[in-house]
């Protein structure tokens, strides 16, 4: 027979916690504005579009990303086969997302290693993408 204790509010690592909260309160305080100005972009174009791919918008062609959004999706729904038939990059973005967290709010460190793992990216989805237009031409059908 299993005993649970119930867990008080005080052994919990709050200064930790607090840390972190805190450190995420002051870049949002710091990048509310560019957050603010993405979200009217995608508003805008997914109002006046449809969509908001650039990519789709001027060559009605998927672009190396596309799909990325649902891939995650159903990778935290429980369906990792399927995201990665979405778009089989979405674990590098769970990957460096996860990395972002650990250094930025948990070692609280700065993230110095973004641009690098841009240019990580942006050469694996080139490369998935050109696979995926060889392969499987049928995905490419303009909508």
């Amino acid at each position: 027979m299993l005993i649970y204790k119930q867990i008080n509010r005080e052994e919990i690592p709050t200064p930790m916690i607090k840390k972190a909260l805190e450190l995420m309160k002051t870049d949002l305080k710091k990048f509310w504005k560019h957050l603010l100005i993405a979200f009217i972009v995608v508003a805008v174009l997914e109002v006046l579009f449809d969509e908001v791919c650039f990519t789709k918008i001027l060559f009605n062609l998927p672009c190396p990303a596309c799909g990325m959004t649902r891939a995650l999706i159903l990778f935290f729904t429980g369906h990792p086969v399927r995201a990665f038939f979405m778009n089989p990059l979405y674990g590098y973005v769970i990957v460096i997302i996860l990395l972002f967290i650990w250094t930025r709010y948990i070692a609280n460190k700065p993230f110095k290693s973004f641009f690098f793992h841009l240019i990580v990216f942006v050469i694996l989805l080139t490369i998935s993408f050109f696979i995926k237009l060889i392969f499987f031409p049928h995905l490419f059908v303009a909508i």
